[in-house]
């Protein structure tokens, strides 16, 4: 079963076009296809499986592997930094102790990119973990904004205006008290600046939120 949703499904979003569609694949527990504009990402999520390999795993600690793939081909240092910030991410929101000797493994597949795909990668692995039906101690959300070299903050901006920014950022929030989870910048601002663009992913993150509760109250709808 196929469930497609739109960001036309609610409002106050000043970002590009968001759609979803998820339980796109069979074989995973999860998984989802992502855009956000003309950047896409496939995500699916496998287990929690018994680990029956001799890794050495505490007893409150899932194995949490991470794969993204890249669309340029080879694994490169910058895919790599990619895969640890998403682990970072989405590892955070797993309840711990329900998992304890298995092993989740979340893989992110690069389909296009035409900026935002860190953010855009965190969504579609929450999104999959969502569809997966894994015990989650809350949502993760990621956003990406700029600051243009007129000191405008531009949400979810595209390639060609994060080429010309002076500084950039991606940040994950947990959507209980939207405490900072992962933030990478790039680029130079002020404190002051900073902080700003912080609270602008901030708003946009509340507002996001409610795109996945419409997401996963259609699923549940879908079920019945």
């Amino acid at each position: 079963m196929d469930l497609e949703v739109e960001s036309d499904d609610f409002v106050g979003w000043t970002g590009r076009p968001i759609k979803c569609e998820i339980n796109v694949l069979s074989k995973p527990e999860g998984s989802c296809i992502f855009s956000q504009g003309g950047t896409v990402v496939m995500a699916a999520l496998y287990g929690p499986h018994e680990i029956k390999h001799g890794k050495i795993q505490t007893e409150e600690t899932p194995a949490f592997q991470m794969s993204y793939r890249s669309k340029k081909g080879p694994p490169s240092n910058e895919s790599r930094s990619l895969e640890e910030l998403i682990k970072t991410a989405c590892e955070s929101v797993v309840f711990t102790r329900t998992f304890a000797r298995h092993e989740l493994t979340l893989v992110v597949q690069e389909m296009q990119n035409c900026g935002g795909i860190l953010s855009c990668a965190i969504n579609a692995g929450c999104l999959a973990m969502i569809n997966s039906g894994v015990d989650m101690q809350h949502l993760v959300l990621a956003v990406t904004a700029c600051l243009t070299n007129d000191n405008r903050i531009v949400v979810d901006p595209d390639e060609s205006q994060l080429k010309s920014a002076k500084m950039s950022m991606e940040v994950a929030f947990d959507s209980e008290l939207f405490n900072v989870i992962m933030v990478n910048s790039q680029g130079t601002s002020s404190v002051e600046e900073y902080q700003n663009t912080i609270g602008k992913c901030r708003e946009s993150a509340r507002i996001l939120k409610e795109y996945f509760k419409s997401v996963v109250k259609k699923y549940a709808e879908a079920l019945l």
